[in-house]
């Protein structure tokens, strides 16, 4: 990192902090950031907070003054507007952020930047996603791969464009800052995805810096995420591993759309590991597609991939039920050895 010239109105990074000057402690904050549990505790991390700096992927101006209004209580959230609670993560940031007066700032890659319109793997997985089911494994597997690699090139390039805004920015912004002067600590809460833990390890020696995690329990992966981080670190990848994560993805939305009232993203995720990973070789997989083609789940279907009978065709032959009811659900979840 370099160095802040005197001449520049930011304090320095803490080991090259002058007399007086506050020091930085900054808590990274990581979650999947899908549901509400992942927000949980939130409430009291903000709390601990002087600065917010939430992810905020191909943001305008106007979305970062609607936070900062929240923040104010110059404008409710939808929901106390509407008197209920939150219904999604969004709206439960929202509620915790209202009347808070933290100072929020936005270091994500804001909508006209160029990497925006560059090409972060989503096309390709599309794509592979459409092979595999509909029988090219190899094809599929192929582009699930390049997918990754992409992906992981666009990460690269954004966790290093957040980087050097928490590096150059955040000294700068607390040191103009006059009601920071009498801080002797300032703190920064900075909440991302659980992909983006390079960007805590890569500066934390220069601040302060502290990782808390949305679940108590230890972080559960999906294979698309284990997909992706083992790319990020160089890790090699099988075909068995990128297989499951395309049988993952087909079979979350449906758990998603029909019972994401009920249960959590982590009890999803563990139950479709627990499912998927009971298929344990290659050919396993191209048994169901073969068997999908001859029941004729496929043909008779234009979007075969999204339909409950393929879905309910893949589970059975893993030995576990497609549930459609709440009883169903529960049956699953203690066939797999969970709690709700």
């Amino acid at each position: 990192m370099g160095t802040i010239e005197s001449k520049t109105p930011g304090i320095r990074p803490n080991q090259e902090r002058r007399e007086g000057e506050p020091r930085i402690e900054i808590t990274f904050f990581f979650s999947a950031h899908r549901s509400m549990e992942d927000f949980a505790c939130l409430q009291k991390l903000i709390a601990q907070a002087d600065i917010y700096i939430p992810e905020a992927y191909g943001w305008m101006q106007e979305e970062l003054d609607y936070l900062r209004e929240i923040a104010k209580g110059e404008k409710k959230p939808k929901n106390i507007e509407e008197s209920r609670g939150p219904k999604d993560a969004k709206e439960q940031e929202d509620a915790v952020l209202y009347n808070s007066n933290k100072d929020i700032y936005f270091f994500d890659v804001p909508k006209e930047h160029e990497l925006v319109n560059k090409s972060d793997g989503s096309d390709e997985e599309n794509r592979a996603m459409n092979e595999f089911i509909y029988g090219d494994f190899d094809e599929a597997i192929a582009l699930r791969k390049q997918a990754v690699s992409i992906n992981s090139d666009y990460n690269r390039h954004r966790e290093s464009y957040i980087r050097s805004k928490i590096e150059e920015e955040l000294p700068v912004i607390i040191g103009k800052d006059p009601k920071y002067k009498s801080h002797p600590v300032v703190k920064v809460l900075v909440a991302l995805g659980s992909y983006h833990t390079d960007i805590a390890n890569k500066i934390e020696s220069d601040y302060n810096v502290s990782k808390k995690f949305s679940s108590n329990s230890p972080y559960i992966y999906s294979y698309g995420d284990e997909l992706n981080r083992r790319d990020k670190y160089h890790k090699p990848i099988d075909d068995l591993l990128v297989v499951r994560a395309l049988l993952e993805d087909n079979i979350f939305h449906y758990f998603k759309e029909n019972f994401a009232d009920v249960i959590s993203h982590d009890i999803f995720t563990r139950i479709i590991r627990i499912i998927i990973g009971s298929i344990k070789d290659i050919r396993q997989f191209r048994q169901i597609s073969n068997e999908c083609f001859q029941q004729g789940l496929i043909d008779n279907f234009a979007q075969g991939f999204e339909t409950v009978a393929l879905k309910r065709a893949i589970l059975g032959m893993t030995g576990y039920k497609l549930p459609q009811s709440q009883e169903e659900l529960d049956q699953l979840l203690v066939q797999c050895g969970i709690k709700k």
